[in-house]
């Protein structure tokens, strides 16, 4: 069931993300997913001042994510 919940979780996110900037590349999809749950709740919230791939990336780089 953990695992549904984190797909599902992801799913939502890249939707989300596609829709304010566009593709998101595989890497930097793969990096998302290493997030951890808590990582993934905080991205779904900070998602939403993204304007650019560029604010994405920063975003990952504060948790020492590079994708």
């Amino acid at each position: 069931m953990k695992k549904r919940h984190t797909t599902e979780r992801i799913g939502l996110i890249m939707r989300l993300l596609e829709r304010l900037i566009g593709p998101v590349d595989a890497n930097t999809r793969e990096a998302i997913e290493r997030l951890s749950a808590n990582q993934q709740l905080q991205l779904a919230e900070d998602l939403l001042a993204f304007k650019q791939p560029s604010d994405l990336h920063m975003w990952l780089k504060l948790f020492g994510i590079s994708p």
